[in-house]
């Protein structure tokens, strides 16, 4: 038996490996409020208003949005939503085992590490389809110019789907313009199939950036935070400072080699175009947690488009991260099989019993997110008009209201929703005209319980069902 074929049969049976784990723990996985948002806001949205109004206020372009309300116009329920995950991120990995240029060992890892099997597989946002798109591109990448069309429109679709895929996009957009610029220099002649794309690339940036522009009416902004990036690769997020410094200066030192050890000065400019607008963006700009495997998924597509993998301490450094990853990868999905990811499907359970449709309803926050979809209409009182997702705007009237508890009882307020995240809660008081209801719930990141998600329901005494 030829030596593909024996790695293709390898290949297979990784894929469907991959694929049965990751639905397992997916059909066990609660979605949380970022998850939710995304389903309502594709739900409960037109097109128009999706494009004028709330994708202002979301900070996503609108791919994702519109894959959900493909799915959603074929009927797809809210329960199923954890399908699209699934399925674009088993083609990136079926891309990235069948096609890229790694070693054997390195490919059968890859697909297990904790950002592409659990953060972008089993918890169903847009980051999905990174490492799809980013393999596309891969492949297409030697042959860019001469299958400029197509390379363009997965470019166009990657900067339609995150913040920082658009970033990645726009790097890589430079590249694009240099190669036109030099092939111009050199044969004095316009490549006309060249041109168009880079124009029609152009006006998509804009339309992007237009539509998704946040508006001053905001309640939600960037957040000035540091995070290092070796969280990527080795090192746990709550390690000490002393740890997580070792390991960042080590990181910065393996890449500055790395990159002193390409001979090629083409591969060094445009390894550095690609990675430094993101690396700044994550260091002193807009950064959570689950955001700095993009990082990781970008060194993946650098070695695949330089050939890094030729490197020997690149591939030992790779192999070691996949090995920590794969651990957190375990520690993820053993909770998140066993615990509660989100309680909002207990929480609304609850709800169901209540008699909620004939009571005055007020949730205190973003997260109650996650409870409104469950329900086919908006429960909230105090949420925009008929619409289920929250409304990131201090001009929305019904954002500004009071969680005083004599302003609770004063405005004949049944039933009130909180997580226990805001301190200025007076949840004692509460008590004194409400019965508390609790539901456990706690996000989870890497080994460690990262952000409370419990659920704390107040119904009035007097407003109870038996």
């Amino acid at each position: 038996m030829k030596k593909n074929k024996k790695e293709n049969i390898l290949y297979i049976i990784v894929l469907i490996l991959f694929i049965g784990l990751t639905t397992m723990i997916s059909l066990k996985h609660e979605y949380w409020a970022d998850e939710a948002n995304a389903w309502l806001i594709a739900k409960d949205s037109t097109l128009i208003e999706l494009f004028t109004k709330y994708l202002h206020t979301d900070g996503h372009p609108a791919l994702f949005h519109l894959i959900i309300k493909f799915f959603q116009l074929f009927g797809l329920p809210y329960e199923g939503f954890r399908v699209i995950a699934l399925l674009f991120s088993s083609l990136g990995v079926a891309f990235f085992l069948f096609k890229s240029n790694f070693k054997w060992y390195i490919k059968t890892i890859i697909p297990f590490t904790y950002f592409i099997f659990y953060q972008y597989t089993v918890i169903t946002r847009g980051y999905c389809l990174i490492l799809l798109l980013l393999s596309i591109i891969a492949i297409l990448w030697q042959k860019r110019k001469e299958k400029c069309f197509l390379f363009s429109l997965f470019l166009i679709l990657l900067l339609s789907l995150e913040s920082y895929t658009f970033l990645i996009a726009g790097s890589i957009y430079l590249i694009f313009i240099i190669d036109y610029i030099k092939d111009f220099l050199k044969t004095k002649k316009h490549n006309k199939k060249h041109l168009i794309c880079l124009i029609i690339i152009f006006l998509s940036f804009l339309i992007t950036t237009i539509y998704v522009l946040p508006r001053g009416d905001n309640t939600f902004f960037p957040r000035l935070t540091t995070y290092y990036i070796s969280d990527s690769f080795v090192t746990v997020y709550n390690a000490s400072k002393t740890i997580k410094t070792i390991f960042s200066l080590a990181f910065f030192i393996f890449f500055f080699l790395l990159y002193k050890s390409i001979k090629d000065n083409k591969i060094r400019w445009e390894a550095a175009i690609i990675i430094t607008p993101l690396l700044l963006y994550m260091e002193f700009g807009y950064c959570n947690l689950w955001h700095i495997g993009i990082f990781f998924l970008l060194i993946l597509f650098l070695a695949w488009i330089h050939n890094l993998n030729q490197i020997k301490i690149f591939n030992i450094v790779l192999i070691i991260s996949c090995f920590i990853q794969i651990y957190w990868s375990i520690n993820s999905s053993i909770y998140d099989y066993k615990s509660t990811y989100s309680p909002a499907k207990d929480a609304a359970n609850f709800l169901k019993k209540q008699d909620y449709q004939n009571k005055k309803i007020v949730a205190h926050e973003f997260y109650e997110t996650a409870i409104n979809a469950y329900f086919d209409k908006n429960i909230f009182d105090n949420w925009h008009e008929q619409t289920r997702f929250f409304y990131w705007n201090t001009s929305n009237k019904y954002y500004d209201y009071s969680t005083k508890p004599e302003d609770l009882v004063k405005q004949n307020v049944d039933i009130y929703i909180v997580t226990p995240l805001y301190e200025n809660i007076e949840f004692d008081k509460i008590r004194e005209n409400y019965d508390e209801y609790i539901f456990k719930g706690s996000t989870y990141f890497e080994t460690f319980k990262y952000e409370n998600m419990d659920v704390y329901i107040y119904i009035k005494k007097d407003n109870q069902e038996n």
